[in-house]
This record gives C-alpha cells, sequence and structure tokens, in this order.
C-alpha cells in the first residue's frame, strides 16, 4: 500500500470576530482575562461567558460557565487540559494533526480547543452576565450569532449547523444580533 499523495488539510485565511466587536455590540459585559478575574475571587459573580482570544483581539472559541462564585469549570480549566495534553504529547510531531501515519491516535481523546490551545496559546477572557438582561446560554448563544453576522462563520472550533435554528439559544442569539446592528445603525455607530 502506497501513502495517499494529496494533502488531507489545506492552510487559508479566515476572519475572525473581534473582542473590539463584542465590546461594541455588547457593552453591558466587561470581558477580562481569567487570570485578573482568579486574583480577585468574589469581585465578579457568576454566571460567566468566556472567549478565548489569539493575537490580541481575534476570538477563536465562544463558551458559557454557570458557576456563581467565581469562574471555575471549564474557563478555569483549560490551562490544566492544555498542559497535560502538551506532557502527553511529548514535542509537535506527536499528534497525528501533523503526522497522521505515526502520530499518537491517543492524543486526539483531547477535545479539538485543547489540541488548538496548545497550538494558539489563546487567552480566556470572562464576563459576569448577573446584572444583564440574560443568562450565560443566552449569551454564548448571542455572541456566537455575532460571530455568524460579522464572519459567516459562528466558532472556528465547534459549533453545528442545527444551532441556528430558531428555537436554539444561538437561533434566539441571531435575533438578538440583528436588533443590535440595527440599533447600532441608527445611532450611526456602525
Amino acid at each position: 500500500m502506497t501513502a495517499f499523495a494529496t494533502p488531507l488539510t489545506s492552510p487559508f485565511t479566515v476572519s475572525l470576530p473581534t473582542l473590539s466587536a463584542v465590546r461594541l455590540f455588547a457593552p453591558e459585559l466587561e470581558f477580562i482575562p481569567i487570570v485578573q478575574v482568579l486574583a480577585h475571587v468574589g469581585d465578579r459573580p457568576g454566571p460567566y461567558v468566556y472567549i478565548h482570544v489569539v493575537t490580541g483581539d481575534a476570538i477563536v472559541y465562544i463558551g458559557k460557565a454557570e458557576a456563581k462564585t467565581r469562574p471555575v469549570g471549564r474557563p478555569r480549566a483549560y490551562a490544566g487540559w492544555v498542559a497535560e495534553y502538551e506532557v502527553n504529547k511529548e514535542g509537535e510531531t506527536r499528534d497525528p494533526m501533523f503526522d497522521l501515519t505515526r502520530g499518537d491516535l491517543d492524543l486526539l481523546d483531547y477535545s479539538p480547543i485543547v489540541r488548538f490551545a496548545s497550538l494558539l496559546k489563546p487567552t480566556v477572557h470572562v464576563a459576569s452576565v448577573v446584572g444583564s438582561d440574560a443568562d450565560a446560554k443566552a449569551w454564548e448563544g448571542r455572541l456566537q450569532a455575532l460571530a455568524g453576522a460579522l464572519t459567516a462563520n459562528e466558532s472556528l472550533i465547534g459549533g453545528s449547523a442545527w444551532e441556528a435554528n430558531g428555537w436554539t439559544h444561538r437561533g434566539r442569539g441571531y435575533r438578538w444580533v440583528k436588533d443590535r446592528i440595527l440599533e447600532l445603525r441608527a445611532e450611526g455607530a456602525l
């Protein structure tokens, strides 16, 4: 059997939503790096919505955390999962994404966001949704819809087409984005 000669992946450029865009569309949310939040536990009660930011301003992932007292769970756990993955991969070529012929397939057990975070070293930013007009799940849907409206790509990592249906949180998020765009247009902010 001969090796597959055609490339299995292809690099391309994609537009990503920015933290600046989120701040424009959702000024009621104050996103700050999680390390600052953890240093001041209790200053910002949960639940939270969180984003992974790379290259200063580009958002590659949007999620939520239901914790009430501090951003525990997923937003805080990423650093640990990425560190564990990096120990297990023992160098860049052990992950099958770099060498499908010899890569350690057990590394595929790590979620794509953990493997991706190992590559790009994103900063996790969180915002408390307490006092806003929606819960964390709704804000996650709104921000994913905002990403989709701005870039036609709801999430660089994860996401599925059915989520845009009107009865889902992301579907309701799209309605919110449309309303916010109209408001900002009317204000001359866009």
